[in-house]
């Protein structure tokens, strides 16, 4: 058995730098400078991303050209933002502005807005023309989205993954402080009564915080629904041996192609757990909750991380053996290679555990679970009727034992 919990940490790791992964995104996304083309960054070009708003109280002019397909965008500053009708724009309610952000569409007019301060995030999905003044503004070479975390005075704790480039920054009055963390495209950190601010590109695929806390998270001045994403990313990387793999969470894990990750017809995730093989790539699931229990193929070479953490899966149970009642009363008995960590949901005063094995009984819609390490050595049903037994959302019978 190995596994691997090493990680690059912190920002020192991080290179300011784009590398190949990042022409995917110009790809997906194709930006046009008042010269048609695009052009590469200049530190003049990119000079104050992430300063800090109020820095330059000079207005700007920036223009997004339709160009006859719709296209949608988004982008934030550092100062004051306001729509404008110059070069014939128009001024559209469907163009919103919120905080320090804009959001709206062009197709074959064209939307422009003054600003004080710096661009400091702009994406862009279709065609479009964007200028920035009299000159190209270069939005294929800035982060997509500026990403703010405001504390309301308790110190709440937070963390998210990204798909590309994260990076912390200063706009807004946000504080960059070295408690909060980058470990590669993920961040940990806690808010109080200031603001966090990171730039990325791509996709937010997950943000968590202490719900006993408040926060207000916003991705180009626009809420960023975080109650609608995964708390977790979880991502599961091979290194050429193909290794079998199951988990349980707490909630429904989903499918991702976060960091690279491949979604293969073969990995499935029935009820709360999923069960895959990973060879050279990598696996990804975003979830709520907790990891509850993790097993994979001992023989193989696993990274398993969370949040771009070590997920710590040795110190976890194996495997969440769930036993529901179909209306009946249905005994049961089971018997496993490790050891039973922790039972739920057990009422019954038949329901023993006499070291690795179990009697029980579960009745109605009720179920009993238990997590344990190794395998499941038996499995009986002494009684008329049959629960459903499932091990780590895989459904499984005396047969299979």
């Amino acid at each position: 058995m190995k596994i691997i919990d090493s990680y690059h940490e912190t920002q020192s790791s991080q290179s300011n730098k784009r590398d190949s992964s990042q022409i995917a995104n110009v790809s997906r996304r194709r930006f046009l400078t008042t010269s048609g083309k695009v052009g590469l960054a200049t530190a003049a070009s990119i000079a104050g991303i992430g300063q800090a708003a109020g820095a330059d109280t000079k207005e700007r002019d920036l223009l997004i050209q339709g160009l006859g397909e719709r296209a949608t965008y988004s982008f934030a500053v550092s100062g004051n933002l306001e729509k404008d009708s110059y070069s014939g724009a128009d001024i559209d309610d469907t163009d919103t502005i919120t905080n320090n952000g804009a959001s709206g569409r062009v197709e074959n007019g064209g939307d422009a807005y003054t600003f004080t301060g710096d661009l400091l995030a702009f994406d862009l999905n279709g065609e479009a023309q964007v200028s920035l003044g009299a000159h190209g503004a270069r939005v294929g070479n800035r982060p997509d989205y500026l990403l703010e975390i405001e504390g309301f005075g308790m110190h709440t704790p937070y963390s998210f993954s990204v798909e590309d480039n994260l990076q912390k920054s200063a706009a807004g009055d946000a504080t960059i402080s070295s408690s909060d963390d980058i470990v590669e495209q993920s961040a940990h950190g806690a808010v109080g009564s200031g603001t966090d601010a990171y730039t990325f590109d791509g996709s937010l695929h997950a943000f968590d915080f202490d719900s006993s806390g408040e926060v207000n998270v916003t991705l180009n001045g626009k809420p960023a629904r975080i109650g609608q994403r995964s708390d977790h990313l979880l991502v599961i990387e091979g290194f050429g041996t193909n290794t079998r793999y199951s988990f349980m969470t707490s909630n429904y894990p989903f499918k991702s192609d976060a960091q690279g990750a491949t979604i293969d017809p073969q990995d499935e995730n029935p009820t709360n757990g999923a069960f895959g093989v990973v060879g050279g790539g990598k696996d990804a699931y975003t979830y709520d909750g907790h990891l509850r229990a993790f097993d994979f193929d001992r023989s193989g070479e696993l990274r398993i991380t969370i949040d771009g953490k070590p997920a710590h899966v040795g110190d976890r149970p194996d495997r969440v053996l769930r036993i529901f009642a179909d209306g009946e009363y249905s005994p049961y008995e089971f018997s496993v290679s490790g050891s039973i960590r922790e039972k739920k949901g057990v009422e019954s005063q038949q329901d023993t555990i006499n070291g690795k094995s179990v009697s029980g009984a579960v009745s109605g819609q009720g179920n009993d679970q238990y997590t344990f390490d190794g395998e499941l050595t038996s499995l009986s049903f002494p009684g008329e009727n049959s629960p459903l037994v499932h091990s780590n959302g895989e459904r499984v019978s005396p047969n299979d034992v």
